[in-house]
């Protein structure tokens, strides 16, 4: 039997304390508990992950802890336990554990005397696999599509004149009408117009939104025109990964500065350790997202760059939230500009990361690459959907067997598939 203890303090006076949050661990082979116990109601929601295998707890509470250092529990289903602010009152704890969650059982209780919640997670005897609880099934992951550059902030400009930010803006349109189909998914735009967004505004809406994944789409330009392929970066705690890397980075932080966690009122060392922890594992979690769309991605044409990038991107800089950034193609070529114009690439390319994020959550996607059938809302026009689909018109009126453009307000309309 193992047990660990942690406890997260608030902000206290040498007399008394104003809100503590204990987290007990009786980590076994077969059965373990997971306490949670605070002097302050909480609330947890809890679901699985697999691709790793860990179970995720939202501690909302009205208190404002500052972390101990959380040690590693191993010899039982818990690997490993780590964390990570989401906001001022929900602390997420993550639970790595030693086998897949489709072998294991999860069972809530709530004490009565104090606000304590215990979590029992068990294997299953006859080593049948199960589907998680309704609970954990319907949960839903918020992911923040970020869409760089916007108003006055314009961008990289293609050889034609094509503007980055008007690029960016329709991909991630296109990304978050894919996200919001599946059914375990909801998309956060950062923007939805032709505005310039602060980057630290840009964090915040992440934040605010307790976001468990943030993509931000852009463009890249360089002066070598043959240049081509897409690239995907997570932050980097040291150097970028190459000169292009660098020269990235320095060009998209000069529009803005943004801020990480708080510094004022924080022991030294308590601080440098909280940046290091929060980032060391957000980053651990970006480079796993950013392979997943990496390898979606070859799907759309040449990838620029095959692994993982690295760079000094302010935007990344969330601390708590797995983050990276999407150099969807260079806009400095002149083929690349011409064919990220079309609509029907840009959803492409919306489709391919969709598809690595579905990778990264263990959500189930569909072979075919098109998102189905549309159920028509009111206002809606055929010429509206099309363009929201990056399809035709005639094309949209052939595959439903349409010969005028007249449409009713709940009718299915088939969405044909990207070639």
């Amino acid at each position: 039997m193992v047990f660990v203890t942690v406890y997260l303090l608030a902000q206290f006076s040498p007399l008394i304390a104003k809100a503590s949050l204990s987290i007990e661990i009786d980590n076994r082979q077969s059965s373990s508990a997971i306490k949670v116990k605070s002097n302050e109601p909480i609330f947890i929601s809890s679901f699985f992950l697999s691709e790793p295998s860990r179970l995720v707890l939202d501690v909302k509470t009205n208190g404002n802890f500052e972390p101990s250092l959380i040690p590693a529990s191993t010899n039982g289903l818990v690997r490993n336990l780590r964390y990570g602010f989401r906001n001022d009152n929900v602390l997420r704890l993550v639970v790595e554990l030693t086998i897949d969650p489709s072998q294991l059982t999860l069972n809530e209780n709530t004490s009565e005397d104090a606000p304590q919640i215990t979590f029992i997670i068990k294997k299953i005897e006859d080593g049948k696999t199960i589907r998680n609880s309704q609970k954990n099934i319907e949960k839903k992951f918020a992911v923040v599509v970020d869409a760089g550059h916007g108003g006055k902030d314009s961008g990289a400009v293609g050889p034609t004149g094509v503007l980055e930010k008007h690029i960016t803006l329709n991909v991630s349109v296109y990304l978050a009408n894919f996200i919001d189909s599946h059914p375990q998914m909801r998309a956060i735009l950062s923007r939805r117009d032709d505005n310039k967004i602060r980057l630290r505004q840009r964090v915040k809406i992440a934040r605010d939104s307790n976001a468990d994944l943030f993509l931000s789409i852009h463009a890249d330009a360089i002066d070598n025109q043959s240049a081509r392929g897409s690239s995907v970066y997570v932050l980097s705690q040291s150097g970028a990964s190459s000169e292009l890397a660098r020269m990235l980075a320095k060009k998209s932080n000069e529009s803005d500065f943004i801020g990480d966690i708080k510094r004022e009122k924080k022991d030294e060392d308590l601080w440098e350790t909280l940046v290091d922890l929060s980032q060391r594992a957000t980053i651990e979690e970006s480079v796993k997202v950013a392979g997943k769309i990496i390898k979606q991605l070859r799907n759309f044409g040449p990838v620029h760059q095959p692994m993982v990038q690295y760079a000094g991107f302010m935007v990344l800089k969330a601390l708590d939230i797995p983050s990276v950034l999407i150099e969807t193609a260079f806009i400095s070529n002149p083929v690349e500009e011409k064919r990220l114009s079309e609509p029907k690439a840009q959803r492409q390319i919306a489709h391919w990361i969709y598809r690595g994020v579905c990778d990264y959550f263990g959500l189930e996607h569909s072979n075919k690459s098109y998102l189905g059938d549309y159920r028509v809302t009111y206002g809606d026009t055929l010429s509206a959907i099309a363009l929201k689909f990056g399809i035709a018109v005639k094309e949209l009126k052939r595959v439903n067997g349409l010969s005028g453009d007249k449409i009713k307000e709940g009718e299915l309309l088939k969405i044909p598939p990207l070639n």
